[in-house]
């Protein structure tokens, strides 16, 4: 009988085979026993999770399991475990995924995520270009950078990258241009001072060393793929090619190093190791929302969701919180009669200036405001 048989073709089918007439209950209730005979009971199956540790290490040597429990009330429930498989551990570097750390930032400070200044500080390069970013999520709201201190400690801005780790998103495009006019003043020993203007009128300025594989803009190095700097000197030579000088890391071989790791087979639960904790582990107490359970996952904006209305507080100017619970620092907003004021105080004349009267009040209308 597979698990995934509907109710109704299910009940269908038994009604078919026994020549019977079965209720919708009778079959919910025949299903459900027989799934607990393959897979064992919900309640016991915690009293597993230890022996299963065991399972798993004896094995797969290296590889990390962690159970976590808590006690609550007389007995220890279930809360949570991590597995991660030797074979997986050896084919990446650890680090701090970038994509759930800004979901839970918008969670909390959509206001500043809404500029993407917390994504422009992840992805920055070069020092300087992170403590830019950084400095204005730090002035707007000081709780935000408590936050990311606190809670996330490991490596997720990418100037702190090593440059043994190659890491980048392999949908970055290696043809990227630079939507500005550019100049080369070719140096020695296939090195080369790339001198440009954005759209915007800034000029900026990098180093690159070919036979080093490297840029000042700090970019070839960590992602082993050459920066938009180094692939203009290199198109500008004659007999050279792109792929010469992208990094090992994105060949075959090393592909196929990554994935040469290999998870052994484990045994049935019934031979398994004994494992003894001194207690029973008990299910988690779980508590059944409102409504029907949800059958998809809510897509973020990133994947194509929909864009929500936010919330913005009249007392800082962010987003996701109002007024009346508001934390962070007041927004300095003047008043429209102090504009009109200001507007307005050139209206003395000289006359009342040599006469030494007091000048007219000034008129604050629609016009002024």
């Amino acid at each position: 009988m597979s698990q995934q048989l509907v109710f109704a073709e299910l009940k269908k089918q038994l009604e078919k085979k026994y020549s019977i007439k079965l209720s919708y209950y009778v079959v919910w209730d025949g299903r459900q026993m027989a799934l607990e005979e393959i897979n064992g009971k919900w309640d016991e199956s915690f009293e597993e999770a230890f022996n299963f540790k065991a399972e798993v290490e004896r094995t797969n040597p290296g590889s990390f399991v962690q159970i976590e429990n808590a006690k609550v009330g007389k007995k220890m429930r279930f809360t949570k475990m991590f597995v991660a498989l030797k074979a997986c551990v050896d084919g990446f570097l650890n680090g701090e995924c970038m994509r759930h750390l800004v979901k839970n930032f918008q969670k909390r400070y959509g206001g500043l995520c809404s500029k993407n200044t917390y994504g422009l500080a992840c992805r920055a390069y070069k020092k300087q270009h992170y403590e830019y970013h950084y400095n204005i999520m730090k002035k707007a709201s000081p709780n935000a950078i408590k936050w990311i201190e606190d809670s996330h400690k490991h490596l997720w801005n990418k100037w702190k990258f090593s440059p043994l780790c190659k890491c980048d998103y392999v949908t970055n495009n290696i043809a990227e241009t630079f939507n500005s006019w550019y100049v080369i003043h070719k140096g020695h020993d296939n090195t080369a001072e790339i001198q440009g203007t954005t759209q915007s009128l800034k000029t900026w300025r990098h180093s690159v060393d070919l036979d080093n594989r490297t840029c000042t803009c700090n970019k070839w190095q960590i992602t082993g793929l050459p920066c938009t700097h180094a692939l203009s000197f290199i198109n500008s030579l004659r007999n050279r090619s792109v792929e010469d000088y992208v990094d090992d890391y994105y060949s075959v071989a090393k592909f196929k190093k990554v994935y040469e790791g290999v998870v052994m087979p484990m045994t049935d639960r019934t031979q398994w190791p004994r494992v003894d904790m001194g207690f029973k582990l008990w299910p988690p107490l779980l508590k059944r929302s409102a409504g029907r359970p949800r059958t998809r996952r809510i897509m973020g904006v990133e994947e194509g969701g929909k864009i929500k209305k936010q919330m913005k507080c009249k007392r800082c100017g962010q987003f996701r919180h109002m007024m009346k619970t508001c934390n962070e620092t007041p927004q300095k907003i003047a008043r429209p009669w102090r504009r009109c004021f200001l507007a307005n105080t050139s209206s003395t004349t000289g006359e009342e200036e040599e006469r030494g009267t007091r000048p007219r009040q000034p008129r604050c209308d629609s016009a002024n405001v």
